[in-house]
Formats: C-alpha cells, sequence, structure tokens
C-alpha cells in the first residue's frame, strides 16, 4: 500500500482530523490518567474503575480510527465515519453541558473540538471542500 501525504485542503482536513484522532487514542491508551486529567475528570484519586474503559473506549478505539484515517484519508466512507465519529462526540459533550452542568467552561472547549474535527472530514466528503 503506497502512503501519500494530502497535496489539496480537500485531503489535508480529514488527514488532520485522524492525526488529532490518533493523538488523543495514542494518549488515553498510553497514559490514561493523564488523559483523564486533560478531560478534567480530577485527580487520578477515585480514577481506578474508568482506567480500563478509558484505555479500550477511548483510547484504543480511537487510535484505530486515526491510523485506519491516516491510511485511507481520501476515502468519502472513511470521512463518513470519522465525522459521524466526532458528531456523536459533539453530542455527547452538548447532552453533558445540559444534563450534568459540570466543568461548563472546559466542556464548551471540549464541545468546540468535537464540532472541528466533525466538520474536518465531513466537508470534503459533503463537498464543501473541493480537491481543486
Amino acid at each position: 500500500m503506497l502512503f501519500v501525504l494530502p497535496e489539496t485542503t480537500a485531503d489535508l482536513l480529514p488527514f488532520v482530523a485522524s492525526v488529532v484522532t490518533l493523538l488523543l487514542g495514542l494518549i488515553m491508551l498510553v497514559a490514561p490518567a493523564a488523559g483523564l486529567w486533560l478531560g478534567l475528570f480530577g485527580s487520578y484519586a477515585g480514577m481506578g474503575p474508568a482506567i480500563p474503559v478509558a484505555r479500550a473506549d477511548a483510547g484504543g478505539f480511537r487510535l484505530g480510527v486515526g491510523i485506519m484515517g491516516l491510511m485511507m484519508y481520501d476515502q468519502p466512507f472513511l470521512q463518513f465515519a470519522l465525522g459521524a465519529g466526532w458528531a456523536a462526540a459533539a453530542l455527547g459533550r452538548l447532552l453533558s453541558l445540559v444534563l450534568d452542568r459540570g466543568a461548563i467552561g472546559a466542556n464548551l472547549v471540549w464541545l468546540v473540538l468535537d464540532l472541528a474535527l466533525t466538520a474536518m472530514p465531513l466537508a470534503p466528503a459533503l463537498g464543501y471542500v473541493s480537491a481543486f
């Protein structure tokens, strides 16, 4: 399989979204306590039961999707899948803002990041950014 770096904006947007997804997954897989702290979930105390979930769901899944995104960033199906995943994350973040009312400022910052990572792969897949 030939790996080619993106040359157009339409290729660069999903590529960058995949890199960010991969990096966030790698942080959660290798250092879940630091990843949970980065997400402003508090100190390590009391996180014990959350560590396996963070490694598997937030770490392993994002790492796998990020790797596939890097390998096939120019494929519309993968762009839709990556965008849909981040859209679902943004929906969860929005529900948390409305229902949980915790860490409002930090959740707003993460919501903006989730929405940006939603738009980056979906823009070329939906034809809003062209390759020319």
